[in-house]
């Protein structure tokens, strides 16, 4: 990878999130096998289960758009920067306590297993 771009690890469905709500007024009970993610205009893939995927060749220095789907519908979407988190390497993951998507640098997230 070069040194201008990043990467997002992926991390897998924490299991214990089947069956749950999310928050929000049009929350519904989405399947760990039924999420998947969108990042800028790259193709569309399922969110792992088992494992975690790396997403490399991101510019470090623009703006970025994480699209969120919990089935065919839209779950939550939010735009970063890479300079927020002064970190190339930024870990994505299904956080079960609260039920939301959340971006961390990658040193700072257990359930992320990438390179």
């Amino acid at each position: 990878m070069p040194e201008s771009s990043g990467s997002i690890c992926v991390a897998p469905v924490p299991h214990s999130i089947d069956g749950r709500r999310g928050a929000g007024p049009e929350s519904v009970a989405c399947a760990a096998d039924k999420y998947a993610v969108k990042i800028d205009s790259r193709k569309l893939i399922s969110w792992p289960v088992k494992g975690s995927v790396e997403i490399t060749g991101l510019d470090l220095t623009r703006r970025h758009r994480i699209v969120v789907f919990c089935g065919n519908k839209l779950s939550q979407t939010f735009n970063f920067q890479f300079s927020e988190f002064n970190d190339k390497k930024l870990c994505l993951f299904l956080n079960d306590l609260y039920w939301t998507v959340q971006l961390w640098p990658d040193k700072q997230c257990p359930s992320c297993k990438c390179k």
